[in-house]
C-alpha cells in the first residue's frame, strides 16, 4: 500500500501522491507551477472526484473516496483516459524509432540523431531523474553535457507535433 500523503512505509519513502504527479510532469515538459487546491470535480454526488491534470491532460492525478477502490466516476474516468488519451499512431510510434541518442551512455557530449525529422523545434529541455530542469536550449544536434553529474537525465524535444522524451545516462 502507498500512503496518499506520502511518508514511510516498509522501509522506503513515499512521496505525496500530488507533488508525485507534478515531478512527473516536469520531466515531460511541464514548466508551471505545482496545482494546488482541491482539484476540477468530475461528477457529482457521493462519487465525485477531483482531477489534477497537467500537459492537456497527459500527466493526470486523481482524488476520490472509494477507499482504495473504484466507483463508477473513477472507473469511467480511468477508462476514457486510456481509450482516448493512450491511443497511438503510426506516426508516434514512427518518430520514437527514429529518434535517439548517441552515446548513450555519454561523458561530454551526445548527439541526437533523427531531430531533422521533427517539425519546427521550438526548445530542448534536459531534467535530471527528479524532474528538475538542468539546462535549455534552442535545437541543437549535439549537447555538452560535460557539466552534468553522473546519473540519469531525460531530453525534452519540444516541437510543433508535441514532446518528444528521450532518456540517456551520463558517465
Amino acid at each position: 500500500m502507498i500512503p496518499y500523503q506520502g511518508g514511510a512505509s516498509v522501509g522506503v519513502v513515499f512521496l505525496d501522491a500530488q507533488l508525485s504527479t507534478y515531478i512527473i510532469a516536469k520531466s515531460q515538459g511541464y514548466q508551471g507551477s505545482q496545482l494546488t487546491g482541491s482539484g476540477n470535480p468530475i461528477g457529482n454526488g457521493p462519487t465525485v472526484a477531483f482531477e489534477y491534470s497537467y500537459l492537456s491532460e497527459q500527466v493526470v492525478h486523481l482524488r476520490g473516496n472509494a477507499n482504495h477502490g473504484l466507483n463508477n466516476t473513477l472507473s469511467n474516468y480511468i477508462h476514457d483516459y486510456f481509450e482516448v488519451s493512450c491511443s497511438s499512431t503510426s506516426i508516434d510510434e514512427n518518430l520514437n524509432q527514429l529518434i535517439s541518442v548517441s552515446p548513450n551512455p555519454g561523458n561530454t557530449q551526445i548527439q541526437i540523431k533523427g531531430i531533422q525529422k521533427l517539425n519546427k523545434i521550438d526548445e530542448i529541455i534536459i531534467y535530471n531523474s527528479k524532474g528538475n530542469q538542468e539546462f535549455k536550449h534552442d535545437f541543437k544536434e549535439v549537447i555538452d553535457i560535460s557539466i552534468l553529474n553522473p546519473g540519469i537525465y531525460f531530453i525534452s524535444i519540444h516541437h510543433s507535433n508535441g514532446v518528444e522524451t528521450i532518456k540517456f545516462i551520463k558517465k
